[in-house]
């Protein structure tokens, strides 16, 4: 646009002024219209800069060893009387005391001191 004025305000002049001073003034006249020109603001240019966030990776945590202290269980309290201990050297069908307890013969059976039918415990294979 601005090329255009200046070609426009060239002809002008040239026609106008003429190029000898013999010449005689020139007829015709070049009808320039002038266009208000438009006006310039400054503006301010910001620059904005965006870093990304970084994206994080998940890791899964390496599992650790757990050392579990194990208590020794409770020896369970006994509910009966200890067994007395096995008598040696008893005689079958002799008289014995107390009823239930245990003993064996000079040839290795085992004998158990009981009663039968409310008569006197006497010493009875097991």
């Amino acid at each position: 646009m601005m090329r255009s004025l200046l070609a426009a305000a060239v002809v002008a002049i040239t026609l106008t002024a003429g190029c000898s001073p013999a010449a005689p003034a020139p007829t015709a006249t070049a009808a320039v219209a002038l266009t208000p020109t438009p006006t310039v603001t400054a503006t301010k240019t910001v620059t904005v800069t965006v870093t990304p966030t970084p994206t994080r990776t998940r890791v899964k945590p390496t599992p650790r060893k757990v050392v579990v202290k194990r208590t020794p269980k409770p020896v369970p309290k006994r509910t009966q009387a200890p067994r007395p201990a096995i008598r040696s050297g008893v005689h079958p069908g002799s008289f014995c005391a107390p009823q239930g307890a245990m003993g064996r013969t000079v040839k290795g059976t085992l004998m158990q001191c009981s009663s039968k039918g409310g008569d006197q415990a006497r010493w009875r294979s097991a």
